[in-house]
């Protein structure tokens, strides 16, 4: 998906928006109070759908294009008399919506309860809807909304309660394939934190799979049938010294048999022995000593096999190191910005977050500052919540939030490079953040 484009007239009775995006970046600048946090809004309720947007926030007409498959697919939302027409390109026919006075809305909006009560009973109604079932097709961007941000200090504010809601409930809350990072700082982090685990608990299984693999080969490399040369009645010394590295690889070959098979003891001690008996080989070897070619005969096959094996094992590491790729890569760039608090961003055995403090104790992700974890947030979906082969798209509602000046100059260049492949579309009131991508930059209005 590429967005091209969102058009909207009298939002709010008098924001008019014609904003054109790049493909790749786009900087949406404007002062404040140019609506660039409306229209990012508006876009994502046209492109989830999000009624409640659509009803909280007034307006004549607003549009998002996007190009799907080198074909361009409009959905565009109309008020006309007390109602909102929502259609989509190819669509006979519209979602019919009413809309609400101002007055309405000001009461919904200190009746939460009931303005949700309202929006689900709209979404059950609409549910089957082709407009509907139409638009939860497409491959929608990722926002990231100003809601990373802690807006009070309040217990329902908190890592630790929304965590422990999110268990009680044992629910999340999300609207098909469809994905906007919303509520506290905290919901925030809880929902960095299961994107992790996630994608942590993925690569395990994958993982596991190798490990399968790897025991597989390892037995059919038992049973390989060596055939007679005549050279091996007199062996090449300069030739068979290239396996005394095997020597050097003991310990990885004692965890991949462990790997398999679990921790033995006779087993370990088996290929102790074995390992003994050939640097004891080699050494005679060495030394050119009478004898050694019959002992050599006796061990020759077994030791092609253990090169076998570890032929075995070098390419069952490299597929485990690209399987790791993404979280390694993760913490290395995250850990590149803490480096200067002297905090170390961890995952332990299980796919948790954990964060090494300057005094060497451990903590949650909560012990986080909150610069800090705005960049966790994002870089967590920049790196985890992409989908492969497509051109995904980030739309972030002002990336410099709780960012120092130096690490507003590193962030635009570290996110590009995630995801060079990728549209960005950020709304920033940052000089820095720009930096020098000022072709980049849209105008809001």
């Amino acid at each position: 998906m590429i967005v091209k484009g969102f058009y909207a007239e009298k939002v709010f009775g008098y924001l008019d928006f014609d904003i054109k995006f790049n493909q790749d970046v786009s900087f949406i600048v404007g002062g404040n109070g140019s609506g660039k946090t409306t229209a990012l809004k508006l876009m994502n309720a046209l492109i989830n759908p999000n009624f409640k947007e659509l009803l909280q926030i007034p307006f004549c007409t607003c549009s998002l294009a996007v190009i799907i498959d080198k074909q361009e697919v409009i959905i565009t939302a109309k008020t006309e008399g007390d109602n909102i027409f929502l259609g989509i390109t190819d669509s006979n026919t519209d979602i019919v919506l009413p809309t609400y006075s101002n007055s309405e809305v000001d009461y919904y909006s200190r009746r939460e309860d009931k303005f949700d009560e309202l929006i689900e009973d709209i979404n059950r109604r609409n549910i089957d809807h082709p407009v509907v079932k139409a638009i939860t097709k497409l491959d929608s961007p990722i926002f990231l909304g100003l809601d990373r941000r802690r807006e009070d200090s309040n217990l329902k504010q908190d890592y630790y309660h929304e965590r422990e809601m999110w268990l009680h409930q044992k629910r999340v809350k999300s609207n098909g394939t469809k994905r906007f990072i919303k509520g506290s700082i905290g919901a925030s982090l809880m929902d960095t934190e299961m994107l992790v685990q996630n994608s942590y608990r993925r690569i395990r299984d994958l993982e596991n799979k190798q490990s399968h693999k790897l025991r597989d080969k390892i037995l059919l490399s038992s049973f390989q049938f060596s055939k007679f040369d005549r050279e091996d009645l007199t062996p090449d010394i300069d030739k068979w010294k290239e396996r005394e590295g095997l020597l050097e690889r003991k310990k990885e070959i004692n965890d991949a048999i462990s790997n398999i098979v679990g921790k033995d003891s006779a087993l370990s001690d088996e290929v102790d022995k074995f390992f003994s008996g050939m640097t004891q080989l080699f050494e005679v070897m060495e030394q050119n000593k009478e004898g050694f070619a019959i002992e050599w005969l006796l061990n020759k096959a077994q030791i092609e096999r253990m090169a076998s094996i570890v032929d075995i094992i070098d390419d069952h590491k490299s597929k485990i190191d690209k399987l790791y790729r993404p979280i390694n890569e993760f913490l290395d760039t995250v850990n590149d910005f803490y480096r200067d608090s002297n905090k170390q961003l961890k995952v332990d055995t299980v796919g948790q977050l954990i964060v090494k403090r300057p005094d060497g104790n451990e903590c949650t992700i909560e012990g986080l500052s909150s610069g800090e974890r705005q960049l966790l947030v994002i870089f967590a979906h920049a790196f985890f919540n992409r989908q492969s082969n497509k051109k995904n798209v980030f739309i972030i509602d002002e990336p410099e939030l709780s960012l120092h000046l130096g690490w507003q100059e590193m962030f635009a260049e570290t996110i590009f490079s995630i995801n060079p492949n990728s549209q960005f579309i950020l709304a920033t009131h940052s000089p820095e953040i720009v930096a020098g991508n000022k072709n980049k930059a849209v105008g809001c209005r």
